[in-house]
């Protein structure tokens, strides 16, 4: 009795001993997988070991520890990173001096004629370029948000001063830049009072807003 009792402790001891160096190698030469849990980690270590008779080790399916993982619904979204397309916005043709854009033939005549009372007059005498082309526009854009209806535009008659005759040339092309031109009806030449040829009346939209 007392021999069957010394083998089986010694046979104990022996399994005890080679569990713990096989442990200690799997765990040394192999690096444990952070997503798996302690009970997992264990069952892994122990995958290979021979029970005693009439002992069962109960083996645990190996799983990946599920974590709470937010999903952001603005990547996948088919907007994002795309440009807000523009308003729609009414493309006007180009006008040329004495054309008529929209308004009623007794109107036009008056127009033409000088007989619409001026309400601004912008003088771009003596002006460079530049200067000239971003005063119109706030010219335009001014009256324009002051519901002012006819202007006068002075170009100079491009008499051979320097400047004059570029102003008079540009002056229609500026007037016709789409931010100027969505505001405007008509222009023509001014009458002689006015500045004949090197004047221009300007009519302007109603300002609807």
């Amino acid at each position: 009795m007392d021999i069957c009792i010394y083998k089986l402790w010694t046979i104990t001891e022996f399994t005890i001993i080679w569990l713990i160096n096989d442990f200690d190698y799997l765990t040394m030469n192999k690096k444990p997988d952070p997503n798996m849990s302690d009970a997992n980690l264990l069952a892994e270590a122990f995958q290979n070991v021979t029970p005693l008779p009439g002992r069962k080790i109960i083996r645990k399916k190996r799983g990946v520890t599920k974590r709470n993982v937010k999903t952001s619904t603005a990547v996948c979204s088919p907007t994002i990173n795309k440009k807000t397309p523009p308003a729609n916005r009414r493309i006007y043709e180009t006008l040329i001096p004495g054309q008529i854009d929209g308004i009623d033939s007794s109107l036009a005549r008056k127009f033409k004629r000088g007989k619409v009372p001026i309400e601004n007059t912008l003088d771009m005498h003596g002006l460079k370029q530049k200067e000239a082309e971003k005063g119109l526009s706030d010219f335009i854009n001014f009256s324009f948000n002051t519901n002012l209806r006819c202007l006068l535009v002075i170009t100079g008659k491009g008499s051979g001063l320097e400047g004059s005759g570029v102003l008079k040339k540009m002056t229609p092309h500026w007037l016709n830049s789409p931010l100027n031109r969505e505001k405007i009806l008509s222009f023509t030449e001014a009458k002689q009072s006015d500045g004949g040829a090197g004047a221009l009346y300007v009519l302007l939209r109603k300002n609807k807003k």
